[in-house]
């Protein structure tokens, strides 16, 4: 394993949320969050290992070729 040629991973969140008051005491409130990463840990097999007629074990390697995205649906 090359631990030299790995990065450090790294995230960005941003949030959003508005709140309003209704008549009557009631309240309003929207939130809406969106989060991305990139150069995250992954274990990998090498492409030669996948033939099954010649399997006699894997090997996983650790790279940095995940990248995230967590973007859910407006909550209220």
């Amino acid at each position: 394993m090359n631990e030299q040629a790995l990065e450090v991973p790294y995230y960005r969140t941003a949030s959003l949320t508005v709140e309003r008051k209704l008549p009557h005491e009631f309240y309003a409130k929207a939130g809406y969050t969106r989060r991305t990463g990139a150069h995250g840990f992954v274990f990998v097999t090498p492409a030669a290992e996948l033939n099954p007629a010649v399997f006699t074990g894997a090997t996983y390697q650790l790279q940095n070729t995940r990248r995230d995205r967590y973007e859910p649906s407006i909550s209220a």
